[in-house]
């Protein structure tokens, strides 16, 4: 069993290690329903376990400008010389990366494919955040800055193709 001080420093460490910028990332454990806003960009991957009736996923919530950090400092370009396809990649790539932390939540046995992160917009996430059982939280925000890492188990609700 993974203990969660493990996985906080895993998520802090691929954090600081993408976006050079130390964060600590803090295990929820009050999970309630928070609001999602346009301020923010929602990155899902799927997971599909051996039961096809049964899928995960992993969700990276990120505000615009920890996203543009993140973009600037992976691709080493200024903010101003960022594209949208730019920042939308970082994104897709910290989801996939930060997913290998919490795959390990899932029963050992089970894992028959992770597929692509994709960018979700805001009602399409909100129906699968809404519908999904989420199995961990973990944030790292600071000031109006949202930084999440989800695990949801089971996920419902998503719809590969509603991007943002």
């Amino acid at each position: 069993m993974i203990q969660s001080h493990e996985i906080e420093a895993r998520l802090s460490g691929v954090w600081e290690a993408l976006a050079r910028e130390s964060r600590e990332f803090r295990l929820v454990l009050d999970v309630q329903p928070s609001p999602v806003s346009d301020g923010e960009r929602r990155i899902v991957l799927p997971v599909g376990l051996d039961d096809p009736s049964h899928r995960a996923g992993v969700a990276l919530v990120i505000s615009h400008e920890d996203a543009e950090t993140l973009a600037s400092v992976m691709f080493d370009l200024a903010p101003a010389a960022l594209e949208q396809s730019d920042i939308d990649d970082a994104c897709a790539e910290a989801c996939n990366v930060f997913s290998g932390c919490l795959v390990e939540y899932l029963p050992s046995g089970y894992l028959a494919d992770i597929g692509l992160p994709e960018a979700m917009a805001l009602e399409g996430y909100r129906k699968v955040s809404l519908a999904s059982g989420v199995k961990a939280l973990f944030e790292a925000s600071q000031h109006d800055r949202r930084l999440a890492v989800i695990l949801f188990d089971p996920m419902s609700g998503f719809r590969p193709g509603e991007v943002a």
